[in-house]
């Protein structure tokens, strides 16, 4: 309880279970302790609606995306409805059609990119600093030709969602017209 970072992990809330476990060899012993169950939300005020996400996530990553000398993006709303659609499969990897989400009446996409994130122990709401960080991995991630959908993007759509288990996923996908 000495350590600002230990005692902080230790009284959050939203951890509901812990496991402990204890190793010895020869004359050192190690011990583990770890938490588990939804999270911290954080800051209540902080907790996004969503339809915050798409604008929230845009004005992110056309900052990161200036940082590199990269156009902005434009919002699209059938790309939003393809990210939502990939989001709601439930799994945690991409679909090998993403093109197959798309809404009737949304084309002359040249190119598709997706990317996609899950993070345990997020809370049961999305924040503004959850979907900051997420972005900002991808950012650093990412070399300089495919950052944030690279030189060719111009348009995306996002989706995000908080379980009551505390898993954060978020579906990002950049298309190029």
């Amino acid at each position: 309880m000495d350590s600002p970072g230990h005692r902080k992990n230790i009284l959050t809330e939203g951890f509901d279970s812990f496991g402990f476990g204890v190793a010895s060899r020869n004359d050192t012993v190690y011990a583990v302790q770890t938490f588990s169950g939804p999270g911290d939300d954080g800051a209540a005020g902080d907790a996004l609606a969503g339809t915050e996400f798409p604008g929230t996530a845009l004005r992110l990553v056309n900052d990161r995306r200036a940082k590199a000398g990269l156009e902005p993006l434009a919002r699209d709303a059938g790309l939003e409805q393809a990210a939502q659609g990939i989001l709601q499969q439930g799994t945690e990897t991409l679909p090998d059609d993403i093109f197959r989400f798309l809404p009737e009446g949304s084309t002359g996409w040249t190119s598709l990119q997706a990317q996609m994130a899950a993070a345990g122990g997020s809370g049961t709401t999305v924040t503004g600093e959850d979907l900051s960080t997420v972005i900002a991995d991808w950012s650093d991630a990412a070399d300089a030709e495919s950052i944030l959908g690279g030189g060719a993007a111009t348009h995306l759509g996002f989706a995000a969602e908080a379980g009551d288990n505390g898993r954060l996923s978020v579906v990002a996908l950049f298309g190029a017209k």
